[in-house]
């Protein structure tokens, strides 16, 4: 699960500078509480050309991030799974207001 190009907006997010990024398999940056479930998806991906799924990630200064994560799934002219291709979005703030909404409504 190694990463084949990342954008300078990964790089931000995750705190990394590009070649750090490239050299770290993807699973290293799952959250440990999310691995079972990112495995899932990766797993999934043989069966289906799109899916969307949120996900832990964790920073260059070990701080979590959640994300968004659209998956696209390539393949080859044979139809077997060749690669994939991924947006992935910053949705901590959102996470966290939601949490907070909660714990008003709780209240």
């Amino acid at each position: 699960m190694n990463l084949r190009e990342v954008n300078q907006a990964l790089c931000t997010m995750l705190g990394y500078i590009q070649t750090e990024l490239l050299a770290k398999s993807l699973i290293d940056l799952v959250d440990e509480a999310d691995r079972s479930m990112f495995l899932e998806q990766v797993a999934h991906a043989s069966v289906t050309n799109h899916h969307h799924y949120e996900l832990v990630l964790i920073t260059s200064q070990g701080n979590k991030l959640h994300t968004s994560v659209y998956a696209t799934t390539i393949r080859n002219d044979r139809g077997d799974v060749q690669d994939s291709f991924a947006l992935i979005t910053d949705i901590t703030e959102r996470k966290q207001a939601e949490a907070n909404l909660r714990l008003s409504e709780e209240h």
